[in-house]
């Protein structure tokens, strides 16, 4: 069940993010691209959030830092597979 949990916390915006950016590249493929830069957005605020983490410190500040370290990763990595799966699936037709 831990694994579990931790596999949904951590993978799962990576995951959100590569659906939400496949569906955006398919959606815009003539027009309205600049949405396309939404989820990337989203990057940004857990970015920002890593940020403040690190910038104000406290008791628990490794942990904080490790988790958002993480979610942003998995983000990240979910808005490049889902870049490069949307310009491929857009591109096939």
């Amino acid at each position: 069940m831990d694994l579990l949990l931790s596999t949904a916390v951590f993978w799962g915006p990576g995951l959100a993010v590569f659906v939400v950016e496949c569906v955006v590249f398919r959606l815009t493929r003539y027009r309205g691209w600049p949405l396309r830069l939404l989820p990337a957005a989203v990057l940004a605020v857990s970015a920002f959030r890593w940020w403040e983490a690190w910038r104000w410190g406290g008791p628990f500040q490794p942990l904080t830092l490790l988790a958002c370290g993480l979610l942003t990763l998995s983000m990240a990595a979910g808005l490049l597979l889902g870049v490069l799966a949307g310009a491929l699936w857009a591109k096939k037709e």
